[in-house]
């Protein structure tokens, strides 16, 4: 896990920004919301977070991870497999959420559970799951 904490200018759309910035180095800005209160991890695709606005205390690695506490301007990357969860979060909290190109079809997978995005039931779960971590290998570039 990579944590980077960047100066904006305070007035900056930082959204934008992370957009432009994750686009730039070859990384897709898929959404902008929030970050699930539940655990949760994406077995094949690595994922940054760019926090737009506000502030949150995020759970890494799962439910045994580390918390901390994460704010505007800060990016988090996970590899595939990391477990997180927003524990809570200011009343404005906004962040942009960035994939691989060509890993913009991604699974979110909670543990012990199916996963979310789409069924997976019929070719084994956990053999997929492992096998997709495995040969996804590094990101091209890094943020």
């Amino acid at each position: 896990m990579l944590l980077y904490r960047l100066k904006f200018d305070p007035a900056a759309d930082k959204a934008a920004l992370f957009e432009a910035m994750f686009a730039e180095h070859h990384w897709t800005p898929l959404w902008r919301d929030g970050i699930f209160d539940y655990h949760h991890f994406h077995p094949n695709a690595h994922e940054a977070l760019g926090i737009a606005r506000g502030q949150a205390r995020v759970t890494l690695g799962g439910e045994a991870g580390q918390t901390l506490t994460v704010k505007a301007g800060d990016v988090l990357v996970l590899p595939a497999g990391t477990g997180h969860r927003c524990v809570g979060h200011s009343s404005v909290f906004v962040v942009v959420g960035a994939y691989p190109h060509w890993r913009e079809n991604y699974a979110i997978q909670r543990p012990d559970s199916r996963l979310h995005s789409w069924d997976a039931c019929d070719i084994g779960l956990k053999t997929w799951a492992a096998s997709s971590f495995m040969t996804l290998g590094p990101p091209a570039t890094d943020i």
